[in-house]
């Protein structure tokens, strides 16, 4: 209940502070500044790719505030969690969940996260033609900007969404059937270079869901 949520907290909060007090204790008996023990302090990494992660989440209305405040306060658990949130490969993901230690995995991310702050563009897979860039990405599920689906065939698709794309076209009729956003319909977009299969474009069919229309 709300009660023990806020228990829960604050002592998240406590277990932070208490390993913060004994970080400020090795920096003043050592001999090495701050900065050389927060690369391996599992709370200030954790505090980075938070910060990191902030400047990735565009969001409409309060979901890319919620997905933020979801954030595990404990490293181990937000490691987990982080893995979920990045738009990142199948096999990098599986990388991550089998690294041995918290600090190992954040330390992963944490190299992604600032690898995909320089990363300007997606493409197609195929033809390496580009299809939308880092600023388009938009939160739109619970899980972040890359949320996990399952289609009526029970395939899994990862899956990003994005406001706008570049150089596809679409195929077929909107359909709102078996629709992954309720109150949108789907229509399939290709490469339109190699008409590789990349995802849908997703059209509201009410009037008060916002955005009118984005890309998966």
């Amino acid at each position: 209940s709300s009660s023990s949520s806020s228990s829960s907290s604050s002592g998240d909060r406590d277990n932070i502070n208490v390993v913060r007090a004994h970080r400020r204790r090795a920096v003043a008996l050592g001999h090495l500044p701050s900065f050389a023990y927060e690369q391996y302090d599992v709370v200030s990494m954790r505090a980075r790719a938070r910060e990191l992660l902030a400047k990735r989440l565009v969001g409409t209305g309060s979901t890319a505030e919620s997905t933020q405040s979801r954030a595990p306060a404990d490293p181990t658990a937000f490691s987990y969690w982080l893995v979920a949130q990045l738009p990142i490969g199948d096999r990098f993901r599986q990388e991550m969940l089998e690294r041995p230690t918290t600090h190992a995995r954040l330390h992963a991310l944490l190299n992604k996260l600032e690898q995909l702050e320089r990363q300007l563009v997606f493409a197609c897979d195929n033809c390496a033609q580009e299809v939308a860039t880092l600023a388009d990405l938009i939160t739109m599920s619970s899980e972040g900007v890359q949320a996990s689906f399952v289609n009526s065939g029970g395939c899994v698709h990862q899956t990003l969404t994005v406001r706008r794309v570049l150089h596809v076209l679409l195929e077929g009729a909107a359909s709102t059937v078996d629709s992954w956003f309720p109150g949108y319909s789907w229509t399939i977009i290709r490469c339109g270079r190699c008409w590789t299969h990349l995802g849908w474009r997703f059209d509201r069919t009410l009037d008060h869901l916002r955005p009118a229309r984005f890309y998966g």
